[in-house]
């Protein structure tokens, strides 16, 4: 399906995935299937692996209904500050771990001065209305932020070079239990979306279903029109390396999984 659909009502919003990140003119009057299905040729995640979270200046909240053919996504109140999250539900080792930023196919970036200058960005609109970093209470919230963050690593004994599991999220990081590795950095990536100041928890994984090589950046991952380039924070293999907050690192006793191990050979 195309994008090229639009209208006086569309609405700019920011859409980000783990391999992609960019504004797109959305219809409320979609369903959610149609969003999905045009979410499909950005992302490269099929529309029944997608789980949409739509976030707003305030609050987060899940885009799901049980007939996706009939609920139109203007059900959710979107705006120009709205962000739209696609999360790929497949097991890691069923995605295609494909990243723009990695690929060879020349891309056009916008400078970031020219961006800034447009009249009807999400940053434009962000700026008028004084939300986000535009906001005068930005600083205080960012910081409080930061702090849960911090106090996340404190709390579950995160630390380099100790064994860990990485899971979905949730505060329980135990539903992939083939994600395992080694804590290699822990800090602040300010290439990487969210709270700057917050804490990032970098993971040598023991099998290659990882999304990076211990680098960040390197295209317009760094917030509203922003590129960034490329640096390395820990060293790994290629598709070995992945970024995670706190909430979805448990560390403890997680020895190297064995692969291919047949059952009926252990027991000789």
């Amino acid at each position: 399906m195309s994008w090229q659909q639009s209208s006086a009502r569309d609405i700019s919003l920011r859409i980000t995935s783990a391999a992609a990140a960019g504004e797109q003119r959305i219809s409320p009057s979609w369903t959610i299937s149609q969003l999905k299905k045009k979410l499909e040729s950005i992302t490269g995640i099929p529309p029944s692996s997608q789980h949409l979270n739509i976030k707003g200046s305030l609050s987060t909240a899940d885009i799901e209904a049980q007939d996706q053919d009939a609920v139109q996504i203007g059900s959710w109140g979107l705006s120009p500050a709205s962000e739209i999250e696609v999360i790929d539900t497949r097991p890691a080792s069923q995605r295609d771990n494909f990243s723009v930023a990695d690929s060879n196919v020349p891309k056009y970036e916008l400078p970031v001065e020219k961006y800034s200058e447009l009249p009807d960005s999400v940053l434009a609109w962000k700026r008028s209305h004084q939300l986000g970093r535009f906001d005068p209470a930005a600083p205080a919230l960012e910081a409080s932020k930061a702090a849960v963050l911090w106090e996340g690593v404190e709390q579950r004994g995160i630390e380099v070079g100790r064994r860990c599991r990485v899971g979905g999220g949730g505060g329980g990081g135990d539903d992939d239990d083939g994600r395992r590795g080694v804590v290699r950095f822990v800090g602040e990536v300010p290439e990487l979306p969210g709270v700057k100041a917050g804490a990032w928890v970098g993971v040598e994984l023991d099998e290659p279903v990882g999304r990076n090589d211990g680098f960040v950046g390197g295209g317009g991952g760094g917030g509203e029109g922003e590129a960034t380039k490329r640096r390395k924070v820990f060293e790994c293999a290629k598709k070995r390396g992945v970024f995670v907050r706190p909430d979805r690192v448990v560390v403890g006793d997680f020895p190297v999984l064995e692969v291919g191990v047949d059952e009926d050979m252990e027991e000789i």
